[in-house]
C-alpha cells in the first residue's frame, strides 16, 4: 500500500502463477548417507498434480508415481534397488500441460 504526497493511495498486488526455479537433477546417489539420497525436483511443490515416469535404457518403465513428492530413492516398481546407470525421466505437471524430460545418473 503506497500513499503519495497528495494523500492518494495505490495498492499493488502480484500473483505468481509459474514457478521460476523448476529444475530436474541429472544425478543422485541413493546410498543412505543422508546426502542426495532422493530424486529432488526443485519447484515441484508448486505442482501438486504431476506424474513422474522413469525408464531404463531399453525403454521399460522401472518407476512411476502419480503426484510425485520428491521421494524416489532409486527403487523400481517392486521396491527393489535399481542398478547404477543412466535412466530417462519424464515429469508431467497439471495433466500434461507442462512436461519436462531429462536423464538421471543413478550412482549408489
Amino acid at each position: 500500500h503506497i500513499i503519495d504526497a497528495n494523500g492518494c493511495s495505490t495498492l499493488l498486488s502480484f500473483n505468481l502463477d509459474q514457478p521460476t526455479d523448476l529444475a530436474m537433477p541429472t544425478g543422485f546417489s541413493p546410498n543412505g548417507d543422508g546426502a542426495n539420497d532422493a530424486y529432488i525436483v526443485q519447484g515441484l511443490d508448486a505442482f501438486a498434480t504431476n506424474q513422474l515416469v522413469v525408464f531404463n535404457r531399453w525403454g521399460s518403465v522401472v518407476y512411476e508415481r502419480l503426484n510425485y513428492k520428491n521421494d524416489w530413492n532409486g527403487e523400481n516398481l517392486q521396491g527393489e534397488l535399481l542398478p547404477n546407470g543412466t535412466y530417462f525421466v519424464i515429469l508431467r505437471m497439471n495433466e500434461g500441460s507442462m512436461t519436462l524430460q531429462n536423464y538421471v545418473d543413478l550412482r549408489r
